[in-house]
């Protein structure tokens, strides 16, 4: 496997005029994988069935390539089929042998989302995520549920979350608080919130046991989530502020003589410098369980020399895991001495989203369009 990665270079939109710049992330894969990815792609291009459903499912892909890394390909979790299935004009696939209504191989697939949840769970020293839409319940809640298992065993996980974040204060930028709020909840040492009272209150976290949790994501843009501890809960909404947060980050450049958030449209995960994913899915519930995707999960060297090549276009060097906070800090302080059209990593602590609360909560915002789009449905799950 070769990693390679691309930032397309910042330029003018032809169509709004705007300034726009846009990062993605790829590897290139030499060997076996290749057939199976090649698999995957004549299965969906076949394959057609009603709200985008995958109709064909690929079988998992193990293979060892350059010798001592082992790639696996994952893809979307597999959804029943009913046949018969529809062919884009009427044919079906060469490659398959004919028309086909059951999984096209054997094998079991092998499920995006079980990969990340399964390298989540396995992750001792830091967790790295790049995506414009991270948010899927089901992955961060796994991510909580492992900070608070690391820092009960006295080894803190160091989890690095680099987002999008848009002039617009959109939906996006919520979703992303909510994140925020719900792993640094899982972290902290304590938080202050507002209460029914309208007054502040401080909770302390016991040195050991006792109840720390965030309870299942309710409603609309998961705004009732609540938190509970021994003898109390509020709403995850309502704490203010954390000692001991998980900071969010975000990329942007400088073009201008102003700062532009970046749209990453990378969809990379790194764990442990062992494992990393590099593919089509984002981390949100369309991604994990409606869209036709494929990551690739790289297990060995390469995992490292992915993060090293990818830091160093960020920082201009490729820095430990617990330089980064430090570094993304310093570069907030410096704004005014930044050379222009460079990428720059900063903290993205958005509690300056809280505004945008009541702006999506307002009735004309709750539209099903929008709710199909971000939020998980009980089919989801």
């Amino acid at each position: 496997m070769e990693p390679a990665e691309v930032n397309t270079p910042a330029h003018s939109s032809a169509v709004t005029g705007q300034f726009s710049d846009v990062h993605d992330v790829a590897v290139e894969l030499d060997g076996p994988a290749v057939d199976d990815v090649e698999q995957d792609f004549t299965a969906h291009w076949y394959a057609q069935q009603d709200n985008s459903r995958i109709s064909l499912h690929t079988r998992p892909l193990v293979h060892l390539t350059s010798g001592t890394d082992k790639v696996t390909i994952a893809v979307t979790a597999p959804v029943s089929v009913t046949p018969p299935v529809h062919y884009m004009n009427g044919l079906a696939p060469p490659s398959l042998g004919g028309p086909v209504h059951m999984p096209a191989f054997a094998s079991p697939v092998s499920s995006i989302k079980q990969q990340l949840l399964t390298n989540i769970a396995q992750a001792k020293d830091f967790i790295y995520l790049e995506n414009y839409a991270i948010f899927d319940p089901s992955i961060i809640a796994a991510i909580g549920r492992r900070i608070a298992e690391q820092r009960a065993g006295a080894h803190p996980l160091q989890v690095i979350i680099l987002a999008r974040y848009s002039d617009d204060d959109d939906v996006y930028d919520f979703l992303h608080y909510m994140t925020y709020q719900y792993l640094s909840f899982m972290n902290c040492s304590s938080f202050t919130y507002v209460g029914d009272d309208g007054l502040q209150h401080v909770v302390q976290r016991p040195a050991s046991g006792g109840d720390w949790h965030v309870g299942p994501y309710e409603g609309s843009y998961y705004e009732d989530t609540m938190v509970h501890w021994n003898g109390g809960s509020t709403k995850l909404a309502a704490i203010q502020s954390f000692v001991g947060d998980v900071p969010l980050y975000t990329l942007v450049v400088k073009h201008g003589g102003k700062v532009h958030g970046v749209s990453i449209h990378a969809k990379v995960s790194i764990f442990d410098d062992k494992v990393a994913g590099v593919g089509s899915a984002n981390f949100n519930p369309r991604s994990m369980s409606r869209d036709g995707e494929l990551t690739a999960f790289i297990e060995g060297p390469a995992a490292l020399e992915l993060r090293q090549k990818l830091w160093k276009e960020y920082f201009g060097k490729a820095p430990a895991v617990a330089e980064w906070a430090g570094l993304a800090s310093a570069n907030a302080s410096t704004v005014g001495t930044w050379p222009v059209d460079k990428l720059y990593v900063i903290p993205l602590r958005p509690l300056l989203s809280r505004r945008s609360l009541d702006k999506w909560l307002r009735p004309e915002t709750l539209t099903g369009a929008v709710l199909h789009t971000f939020v998980t449905t009980a089919e989801d799950n």
